[in-house]
Formats: structure tokens, C-alpha cells, sequence
């Protein structure tokens, strides 16, 4: 089903002129919006490590997204980082604007966890749009 996808999304890059990257997605391994049900962080690392394996001769970058804390995010970025494509990872927030994870992690603490290895951009998806500009605020403090 991988191959299949990327194959699909390398079809359409090759119909376009345009500069287009392909992103291989990490998606969350367990319930998305539940970040007390998202597993073992080993367990997260060998299972992204799989998908970025089968992946990465097949795409420009990877995408995580729809994580709940810094547990998935990190996990998600030692997967992808051998292969050393950009990692980007888009974050699910809490619905009442106070820039917290669903996980109840800040993005400023959890955008910290990640300072060794900052992923290439900042996202966020799954959640209220006036949540995401305390979002976008706590990201830009975090990453300055």
C-alpha cells in the first residue's frame, strides 16, 4: 500500500511542471486525538522506522502528523532521521487556545524536547483554527 501511494504521488508530480515534493507520512499508531493511547516510545520508533524504510527512496520528506506530544514526535523523528530527509511534524491542539498539545504538553515544552534535532517545520492540523494562532505563537517563542 506504500509503494502504491508514493507510486500514485510520483504519477502526479511527473504530470506537472511544477516543483512539487512528495511527503511521506508518519501518521499516529494509536488513537489520534488520545495521547494517553499512543504506546510504547520503542515500540513508535520500530514501527516508524518501517514505514520510513519503505518510504524513503520514495519521497522528498517526512511528514508526522496529528501527534499528541513530544513522545510521538520524537519517535517519529529518530525513524526518519537516518534517512536524512527534512522531517516536518504537524501537532494537534487543545480547542481552547492555550497552545497545549491534546497530550496537555505546551508546544513550547514540547517544541524543547526537540532541540537537538528542531524538525524542518511546524505544523498544525486536526484542530480548532483559533487554537492554531496561540499555536503558531508558542512555536515561534519555542523556535527563536
Amino acid at each position: 500500500l506504500l509503494h502504491a501511494a508514493a507510486r500514485c504521488a510520483s504519477d502526479a508530480v511527473a504530470s506537472t511542471s511544477r516543483s512539487v515534493l512528495i511527503a511521506g507520512c508518519l501518521p499516529p499508531l494509536g488513537e489520534c486525538y488520545k495521547a494517553e493511547c499512543v504506546g510504547d516510545a520503542n515500540e513508535m520508533v520500530l514501527t516508524y522506522s518501517a514505514i520510513c524504510a519503505e518510504l524513503a527512496p520514495r519521497v522528498d520528506l517526512f511528514l508526522a502528523e496529528t501527534l499528541t506530544s513530544s513522545t510521538e514526535v520524537i519517535a517519529a523523528r529518530k525513524a526518519a532521521g537516518p534517512s536524512g530527509k527534512p522531517f516536518w511534524a504537524s501537532l494537534t491542539l487543545k480547542d481552547e487556545c492555550n497552545a497545549a498539545l491534546r497530550g496537555g504538553e505546551t508546544v513550547y515544552a514540547a517544541l524543547a524536547a526537540l532541540k537537538m534535532k528542531p524538525p524542518a517545520a511546524i505544523l498544525f492540523n486536526c484542530c480548532a483554527p483559533q487554537a492554531v494562532l496561540a499555536g503558531v505563537r508558542a512555536a515561534r517563542a519555542a523556535t527563536r
